[in-house]
């Protein structure tokens, strides 16, 4: 979990110091809060009186003891239920089709801002709602501790999770009580279901509130609005900043993988030859396969001309295609293809794309296994030591190292890439140029455009790759591994 971040920190301080009389001056003609009170209470007999309010129930008087803060001379303490109507009215949605709806999950928490429009036939919404109108304020009372609550802008119905509050004091004041850490806190402690927090009404009716003459309640509202711009600016600043720390490590391993492949990770060493002997040495033992019928002879591939070099390398260093230094198997696609039926709870790994982990393995917890016997019926697609499984439909180009397994089979989804060079360090350098930009960009270019892209790997073959001689190869992935490493661990 992430600190909390300052805007929130602060607005939550704010809306503190805003209660306790701490963002405003007192002013002696502001008058007292007491007597703002007394006319509250007047107004509301004489509502109960006109039929228009029912009768609440009497609140036990507010002792110095019940006091949780200090509060200005002129300010009072007031029950919940003292300045606040709460306005239910639960009607059918079947007539209310393209009024406007507020639910929960429509206000922003902690904040009081609404988050979006949406009218009861698009929420779709069957069960009874409360009409509200403009300018009552909208709590939900399911899990108070998100503190969300709104002034309402127009009309229309809020689910029944909501209480539509008609405010006797300023509204704007009222909602910054009730989006108050203070105010959260007494609810959450009153709140009478673990699995799913929720206030009833009469809980909330005997909840403390602070309540300022009306005149400071008007100057603390202008103070808060005043200072909102200045957190909503801070606000964003924090969330792009974040995205920015979460890219991070992504971008710093493309970055880091990129200069690898550039040279710019490790220095040249006397001794380390050149990789066109090495090239050379690889198409030697490519031609002994061919002749031994080891190897199928391919099409010649496409020589590497000037203008394809997306970059410069060193000079002991040699651009070729990944065909040139890599043999390409694909899993068997006839007749003897694994059906589900035919999986086995052990025996031979059948690998496809979903089991390749997140740091290029195949998964011990989620495998597939296929019986030795439909194993030896496969025709194609058996991997080994020391090979690699890249990935052609679907999750293009996601690569694997075989391990933990040292025999298997692949699905149809996915290609064996086996290096020429048995070698460990050969076999991770180019396990780290399939994971980097420049391979990628060359996926993009062959990736057939259709809703369901996929790759060929006659065109795997031609990806262009920048060989190092092995003696550096060996210097470049543990340098690598050295800096992913630190990236992952922050």
């Amino acid at each position: 979990c992430r600190h909390m971040m300052l805007a929130t920190a602060l607005r939550k301080s704010i809306l503190q110091a805003a209660i306790a009389g701490q963002l405003t001056e007192q002013r002696k003609d502001d008058g007292d809060a007491r007597d703002l009170l007394a006319g509250i209470r007047k107004e509301k007999a004489r509502l109960v009186r006109a039929g228009k309010l029912k009768k609440e129930r009497a609140l036990p008087e507010i002792c110095e003891d019940d006091v949780p803060f200090e509060i200005p001379e002129t300010w009072c303490w007031a029950h919940f239920s003292d300045i606040v109507i709460v306005a239910t009215n639960l009607v059918s949605p079947e007539n209310h089709q393209n009024d406007w709806q507020i639910a929960p999950d429509l206000i922003e928490k902690g904040t009081g801002r609404l988050l979006g429009k949406r009218t009861v036939k698009e929420f779709k919404t069957k069960s009874g709602n409360h009409h509200f109108f403009k300018g009552q304020i909208l709590y939900s009372k399911i899990r108070p501790a998100l503190r969300k609550a709104v002034i309402a802008p127009y009309d229309g119905l809020c689910s029944a999770d909501m209480y539509p509050l008609t405010s006797m004091v300023e509204t704007s004041y009222l909602l910054t009580l009730l989006l108050s850490d203070f105010f959260t806190d007494q609810v959450v402690k009153k709140a009478n279901r673990v699995k799913m927090p929720k206030i009833n009404q009469r809980e909330l009716s005997s909840i403390l509130l602070p309540v300022p003459p009306r005149k400071e309640q008007q100057r603390i509202i202008k103070a808060i609005e005043r200072l909102t711009p200045e957190l909503a600016k801070l606000e964003a600043d924090e969330h792009e900043l974040d995205a920015l720390t979460s890219a991070f490590p992504a971008r710093m391993k493309s970055s880091l993988l990129l200069a690898a492949m550039r040279g710019e990770l490790t220095e040249r060493e006397e001794g380390d030859g050149d990789a066109r002997d090495l090239l050379k040495t690889i198409e030697r033992e490519k031609k002994r396969l061919i002749k031994e019928k080891r190897l199928k002879r391919e099409k010649p591939l496409p020589p590497v001309a000037e203008e394809d070099v997306p970059f410069e390398i060193p000079e002991t260093w040699c651009w070729c295609r990944l065909g040139d230094v890599a043999i390409f198997q694909n899993g068997d696609r006839g007749k003897n293809y694994p059906k589900r039926t035919e999986y086995t709870t052990r025996g031979i790994p059948w690998v496809n794309a979903g089991h390749i982990t997140a740091d290029g393995f195949l998964s011990e917890t989620s495998m597939n296994f296929i019986s030795i016997d439909k194993y030896q019926e496969l025709r194609n697609g058996k991997f080994q030591r020391g090979d690699l499984v890249y990935c052609l439909r679907g999750t293009l180009g996601k690569v694997g190292r075989i391990e933990p397994y040292s025999e298997g089979a692949v699905a149809s989804s996915l290609m064996i890439i086996r290096p020429m060079v048995p070698n460990v360090y050969f076999r991770e350098y180019i396990f780290h140029y399939l994971k980097s930009a420049l391979a990628r960009r060359q996926l993009l270019q062959f990736d057939n455009g259709s809703a369901q892209p996929n790759l060929a790997a006659k065109d795997v073959a031609k990806y262009l790759i920048p060989l190092p001689p092995l003696a550096e190869q060996r210097r470049i992935v543990a340098r690598l591994e050295e800096l992913l490493g630190a990236v992952e661990n922050g």
